[in-house]
């Protein structure tokens, strides 16, 4: 069984407070599947670490998602 895990940021949805949400998005033997875990703007992104910038409430939560190894 191959998983990948990524973290990413969808940008093509916007919430009306302006935000777009933060997906988990997990691929198990082919079948990719997603889940809103967070929402932050886009200027809260980290597009370098695919991560939300440390400064945001709620940043640990969405970022501790991910185990880097």
């Amino acid at each position: 069984m191959k998983i990948s895990l990524k973290l990413l940021l969808y940008t093509h949805k916007i919430y009306s407070d302006g935000k777009h949400p933060v997906v988990l998005q997990f691929i198990i033997d082919g079948k990719v599947t997603k889940r809103v875990i967070h929402k932050c703007e886009k200027k809260n992104w980290d597009y370098k670490t695919n991560r939300v910038k440390p400064k945001v409430e709620g940043s640990a939560i969405a970022n501790n998602h991910i185990y880097v190894a």
